[in-house]
């Protein structure tokens, strides 16, 4: 019969456990340090701002303006985001209000478009 020359040292619970949480602690923070340079938080204010200020630009277009100027684009600019859009016919009776919004660099950000119904009034 062979006899073990050497003696495995196996490993407890409590070793294992630790080990556990230490990685799993590791890996947490490698996650959330991945996550903030793949992310940064500036452009999720900036998404935020964007979607409130399109929706604020659009809350006060007036659909019998808006009849009266097809084809223009609409230019507007603030501190961090730049508004362009424009205005076309989408069918007789409605106008299509379509709203970009670019950052400082030009990239944009986020994109609104908005259906007006337009009638003529006798």
């Amino acid at each position: 019969m062979v006899t073990l020359l050497k003696k495995i040292r196996a490993t407890t619970l409590v070793e294992t456990l630790v080990s556990m949480t230490v990685l799993s602690l590791v890996s947490g923070m490698a996650m959330i340090i991945f996550m903030q340079v793949s992310a940064p938080a500036s452009s999720v204010t900036h998404l935020a701002e964007a979607q409130q200020r399109s929706a604020e630009i659009m809350d006060t277009l007036k659909a019998q303006s808006l009849h009266n100027r097809l084809g223009i684009w609409l230019g507007l600019e603030t501190e961090r985001l730049y508004f362009e859009g424009e205005v076309t016919e989408y069918a007789p009776e409605l106008v299509e209000v379509q709203l970009n919004v670019l950052d400082n660099k030009g990239r944009q950000i986020y994109q609104r478009r908005r259906l007006y119904y337009v009638h003529e009034e006798n």
